[in-house]
């Protein structure tokens, strides 16, 4: 039995209530697998974005073509800088979120020999 389906039978005062928990589990389980899998396409998309404002960043400190206006130049490189700034962020956030999840779900959703009263 899960944490989960522990913790729940403790709280449920019903003659139903190995039905609920298990119902709920079943719930939880599938919510659990569609917001992992969800951020881990988050994941990928901010690595696709970082590798992309990487590119952008060298693109624009040595642009393949004559550099006329010092202004224009330092503004694209301030706003590569910006892009990789951001996608950085963007990418620890999913991470740190996606590691969350993994987290309780391994807490709560593996069998345990645990049985409530």
């Amino acid at each position: 039995m899960s944490k989960f389906n522990v913790e729940t039978l403790a709280v449920i005062n019903s003659k139903e209530k190995e039905q609920v928990a298990a119902s709920n589990e079943r719930m939880a389980v599938s919510a659990f697998r569609t917001q992992i899998a969800g951020l881990q396409a988050r994941v990928v998309d901010f690595e696709n974005e970082l590798e992309s404002a990487n590119s952008a960043f060298k693109t624009a400190v040595t642009p393949g073509t004559a550099i006329t206006d010092r202004t224009s130049y330092i503004r694209g490189i301030s706003s590569a800088i910006e892009r990789q700034r951001v996608a950085v962020e963007n990418l620890a956030n999913a991470q740190r979120d996606l590691n969350a999840f993994v987290s309780i779900n391994a807490e709560y959703f593996y069998t345990t020999t645990e049985v409530a009263d």
